[in-house]
């Protein structure tokens, strides 16, 4: 029973990590720090001028703020076509999409390639809902950020039977993880694991071997 406990204490702390700072800092080298924001902004701008040994650079040196950058940027996509900014919408996701593949390319993970892919295919319909899942689901991880955790439940349920209503399979893991997490923080430990292994299964399912790493602890 304590390896068990002690095993869920670890994923659920993996996952409240995950939840992520935009703000958090990270060392770029050379005694260097970068905010979050001024990550994505050197990434923005080294995309701009066709610099990919600057992108590189970057991705090699915080591989996970990469990852949120290109998570954003989908987001940001869908948000901004869902408000008929088609244009600029359609920007955002030719980002990330380019992004991803190069972070495919340096790293041999495809799963970000093929979630912009999957991105792509949401239609008119499927996008509003989609923005409005990133609404409820960024509610649901400010409240539970603030420990919170029942009314985050409360939340995260609404985004997931969004999530499941338009085959989001890619928040649908993210969400599950979550509320795991907000189950750990009120002493549930049962439930906590269920929703852990739950959500770990769809992560295998859609081939996010990073973040099943980052949740098992290894």
């Amino acid at each position: 029973m304590v390896a068990l406990n002690m095993k869920i204490k670890i994923i659920a702390t993996l996952f409240f990590l995950s939840l992520g700072s935009f703000f958090l800092c990270i060392n770029v080298g050379f005694g260097q720090i970068l905010s979050g924001q001024e990550y994505h902004s050197q990434v923005r701008q080294a995309v701009a001028t066709g610099n990919s040994d600057r992108v590189r650079e970057l991705f090699n040196v915080q591989r996970g703020e990469a990852l949120r950058f290109i998570e954003a940027l989908l987001d940001s996509a869908m948000v901004k076509k869902a408000r008929d900014e088609i244009t600029a919408g359609q920007r955002e996701w030719d980002a990330a999409k380019a992004l991803a593949d190069l972070y495919a390319d340096l790293f041999g993970d495809s799963y970000y390639r093929e979630r912009a892919l999957r991105y792509g295919k949401f239609d008119s319909s499927g996008i509003k809902q989609k923005a409005k899942l990133i609404q409820i689901k960024n509610q649901a991880r400010q409240t539970l950020l603030k420990g919170d955790f029942q009314p985050s439940l409360k939340t995260y349920e609404q985004a997931l039977n969004l999530a499941k209503e338009i085959g989001d399979v890619d928040d649908e893991a993210v969400i599950i993880g979550n509320m795991g997490v907000a189950h750990y923080f009120l002493g549930e430990f049962d439930i906590s694991l269920k929703y852990y292994q739950e959500a770990l299964t769809l992560l295998e399912r859609i081939g996010n071997r990073r973040r099943m790493g980052d949740q098992l602890g290894n």
